[in-house]
């Protein structure tokens, strides 16, 4: 006697890749482009400042410049490399996470 009663059981939901959906949360969006913008700014500055810093040690014409444009280089190029980091992993775990709902 099979007492299995399939009428309750409940069918889950895959998206088009395959996985099992979850239900959205603006929680868990919010969370997922907070981290992906945080961990792509301090990547994306990490090498912003050593490429900057590679470039202006390289470059003849900062090399007679000053100190301080030889820092405002170094700080354009930081956070120019980091705000395009953030952006970019901020909007790939945006899609991750869609993909996942």
């Amino acid at each position: 006697l099979n007492n299995n009663n399939n009428n309750n059981t409940k069918k889950e939901e895959v998206n088009i890749l395959g996985y099992v959906g979850r239900p959205y949360q603006t929680s868990d969006l919010l969370r997922n482009v907070a981290f992906g913008a945080t961990i792509g700014s301090i990547t994306g500055m990490c090498f912003g400042f050593m490429d900057s810093i590679r470039s202006a040690s390289s470059s003849k014409l900062l090399k007679t410049a000053s100190r301080s444009a030889q820092g405002k280089f170094v700080f354009q190029g930081t956070y120019r490399s980091g705000m395009f980091f953030g952006g970019f992993f901020g909007a790939f775990h945006t899609v991750k996470y869609a993909t996942r709902v």
